[in-house]
């Protein structure tokens, strides 16, 4: 059974103190979060083996409205308009309760 699927929500991301500008030398630390609208769209198939049990497999892309922006410990060196999206293929299995 083919489907499809959208959504909005939130996004949240924590930029930690593991990310390093390359170009910059230690100890350069953006440490910051932020949460934005997000989006997501889903299509996929799924397969029934029993009336409880189905198999599937879909892909996602996921992302935010907007930008992010996140300052940094050194003055004037931050990341501004920072874009988030992802894409993602997911195999599962799914179990229904119930008759």
């Amino acid at each position: 059974t083919p489907f499809i699927g959208g959504g909005i929500g939130l996004n949240q991301i924590q930029w930690g103190n593991n990310y390093r500008v390359p170009t910059q030398n230690p100890p350069t630390i953006y440490d910051s979060e932020s949460i934005r609208g997000g989006w997501q769209g889903i299509a996929g198939v799924s397969w029934a083996v029993t009336p409880q049990i189905a198999l599937g497999v879909d892909g996602r892309i996921k992302g935010a409205f907007g930008h992010f922006n996140f300052p940094g410990s050194v003055a004037g060196r931050s990341i501004t308009g920072f874009s988030y999206e992802t894409r993602s293929v997911f195999f599962t299995v799914r179990y229904s309760f119930g008759g």
